[in-house]
C-alpha cells in the first residue's frame, strides 16, 4: 500500500500529511488493519512524530512478536530516540535468525559507531555492504 514510495516527491512533508490523512479515515472502518497501521506509523516517522510511531510499532510488536519486521522496525526507531543500546537488542533478535538480514547488519553498526564502537560497527556495516 505504500503509495509514497512511487512518488517523486516522497521526501515531502505535505505529501506524507495527506497520505496520513487519507490513512486515518480508512483506520476508522478498519483500525485493526495491520497495513494500514504500518503506513499511519510510516507517515509519522516521516513527519517526525516519532513518539507516535513508536507506540504504533509497540502495539504491533507485543501483538506479533515474533515477526522479523516489527522488530527491525522497533530497533529503527529506537535509534531515531538515540536508543542505541536498547535498539541493538532488538537487532540481534533478527539476526539471531536471519544472520544476513541486510538492514539488521547495517542499523547494529550504525547503532555501535554512535556508541562509539567504531571498529566492531564497521564489521556490521561491511557484512550489510557485502565485504
Amino acid at each position: 500500500m505504500n503509495a509514497l514510495n512511487n512518488n517523486k516527491n516522497s521526501h515531502d512533508p505535505e505529501a506524507y500529511s495527506k497520505k496520513l490523512e487519507e490513512v486515518n479515515i480508512l483506520l476508522e472502518t478498519k483500525p485493526e488493519d495491520v497495513t494500514l497501521l504500518l503506513e499511519r506509523a510510516s507517515c509519522l516517522r516521516h513527519l517526525n512524530k516519532l513518539k507516535e510511531a513508536f507506540q504504533i510499532h509497540q502495539e504491533l510488536f507485543s501483538q506479533y512478536p515474533d515477526n522479523f519486521d516489527y522488530v527491525f522496525m522497533m530497533g529503527l526507531l529506537l535509534i531515531e530516540f538515540d536508543k542505541y543500546e536498547e535498539a541493538i537488542k532488538y537487532f540481534d533478535q533478527v539476526l539471531e535468525q536471519k544472520p544476513n538480514h541486510r538492514d539488521a547488519n547495517f542499523n547494529k553498526g550504525l547503532a555501535l559507531q554512535r556508541l562509539g564502537k567504531k571498529k566492531e560497527g564497521e564489521k556490521y556495516m561491511e557484512k550489510a555492504m557485502g565485504f
